[in-house]
């Protein structure tokens, strides 16, 4: 505008100064006129910062936090009491099974409610490129220590589930060294991928009216798609029983998983311990096995090596011969009572026991005999006889393999049979398992394929089908799942 002469204020001179100017002079005015009233905003590109925190303190204390989510009316909530000395993404894992979520989604957790507040970087961040202070590297007490004091944590950018921390007392850290809790609590955690807090309080007043001739929120078509999508999901349901168990499961998992023998926990390296599992893993005994469980648990090995001997006859057909079928079942006790336990192709104890026999390398089978091996000779006491019995434990490959260590985690966290069953046919389903026509495992085919791991384990009465197991077999299944020392006389 510096080659234009000044423009007049008033409205007529205005007007009569621009009749006097040519288009062009005209069209430049406008121009300058726009430019000087546009807003004059430098944009800066967002750059995470490091987040200085003070350093842990000396000794832990434990918080009791109130966890509520943004931004829900009324609101959902939960009460926790936690560590002060484990890091953010431990509490993030508290935090999702205390809430209820399925840990499908990025997270994040900050000290400020503000757009462009810098925040502690999670994994996924770092492998993505991000700077700032890993969460891995940042105790709860340096974040939150007194009663007020405040963190924010963002589940889902998507929906953009926002939770409140509040401390709302910090205690020092008892003796004992307690799990993290779940203490209380109200209402159901939102379904995952619902569409954020107003799709949520939509839909739960829709179910909460119970009204049929009302159709469902946006995105549901009708009353039938809306029920098939939420299920059984009720907004008003929160039991702080299942999410205390849930809490204090996965706090087990991470602090036990890594300890369990290698192929347990190759187990899980795609799919996480949940459930019944993670309760498994939770419940597992700590001590070893003493001796007395050894030799309630191995004495029907000893019975056989004494019937048997370094080795017995077999028959032209490869059965052992009647005379020792009748020993060895009569030593046994005649488990088998419903045949005459002298043939062994019809007396189920003896035939499987011998199976488990050669599976573990205690008997071979050699032209027309069944001798025992190498590993056999070294079978003197309940220790020994342990020791050669546990070095091949689980018996099977492959789904088999699978199925016999998930029913030792449950057999050894005292579950029941029908349970284990149950939960070794759904885990072999999740990891792609099927049988040869195609179909999926069911629970009598779970324990079909762990068949040779139960009798190495229970011996040859079936006492796996008892309503009560023996308390011995806690003992020696925790010990091959973790791995515990054999204790010498």
């Amino acid at each position: 505008m510096s080659h234009l002469s000044p423009v007049p204020n008033d409205p007529e001179s205005l007007r009569a100064w621009l009749a006097d100017r040519s288009p062009e002079e005209r069209a430049e005015l406008a121009r300058n006129l726009l430019d000087a009233a546009a807003p004059q905003v430098a944009f800066e590109p967002f750059h995470n910062r490091e987040i200085d925190v003070p350093p842990p303190l000396d000794e832990p204390l434990l918080l009791a936090l109130k966890v509520t989510l943004r931004r829900t009316k009324p609101a959902v909530w939960r009460r926790i009491e936690i560590p002060s000395d484990l890091t953010l993404d431990r509490l993030h894992a508290v935090l999702q099974r205390a809430m209820g979520w399925a840990d499908s989604h990025l997270h994040r957790f900050a000290l400020e409610d503000a757009p462009r507040a810098s925040y502690f970087v999670a994994d996924f961040d770092l492998e993505e490129g991000d700077e700032g202070t890993p969460e891995t590297g940042v105790r709860l007490d340096q974040v939150l220590r007194r009663p007020g004091d405040r963190l924010l944590y963002t589940y889902d950018f998507g929906d953009g589930w926002d939770h409140l921390l509040v401390v709302e007392s910090a205690t020092p850290l008892p003796d004992p060294r307690p799990a993290p809790r779940c203490t209380d609590g109200r209402l159901a955690c939102p379904p995952e991928d619902c569409g954020g807090a107003h799709a949520y309080e939509e839909l739960a007043a829709w179910l909460r009216a119970r009204a049929p001739e009302v159709p469902p929120p946006p995105p549901f078509e009708s009353t039938e798609d809306a029920y098939a999508w939420v299920r059984d999901w009720d907004p008003d349901d929160f039991d702080v029983e299942e999410a205390d168990r849930a809490v204090r499961a996965e706090y087990a998992v991470a602090t036990r998983l890594d300890a369990l023998h290698p192929e347990v926990r190759g187990l899980f390296d795609r799919v996480q311990p949940c459930g019944e599992v993670a309760d498994w893993i939770a419940a597992l005994p700590t001590e070893p096995p003493n001796v007395e469980d050894l030799e309630r648990g191995t004495w029907f090995w000893q019975v056989m090596l004494e019937t048997l001997g370094n080795a017995a006859p077999l028959t032209s057909a490869g059965w052992l011969k009647p005379s020792v079928v009748t020993a060895l079942n009569d030593a046994l006790g005649r488990p088998d009572r419903y045949s005459q336990g002298n043939r062994e192709q019809n007396c189920r104890p003896v035939a499987r026991l011998r199976d488990a026999a050669q599976a573990l390398g205690i008997y071979r089978k050699r032209r027309d005999m069944l001798e025992l091996t190498t590993r056999g000779l070294t079978m003197t006491d309940a220790p020994s006889t342990w020791r050669v019995v546990s070095e091949r434990m689980p018996i099977g490959k492959g789904a088999a393999r699978e199925a016999s260590w998930l029913a030792l985690l449950g057999l050894a966290a005292g579950a029941h049979r029908d349970e284990i069953e149950r939960v070794v046919a759904d885990q072999l389903d999740i990891r792609g398992w099927r049988l040869g026509d195609g179909s999926s495992i069911e629970p009598r085919d779970a324990m079909q394929l762990m068949r040779d791991t139960v009798t190495a384990l229970f011996g040859p009465a079936d006492t796996y089908f008892s309503a009560a197991h023996p308390t011995w077999v806690r003992a020696l299944a925790a010990d091959l799942v973790a791995g515990h020392p054999i204790p010498s006389r």
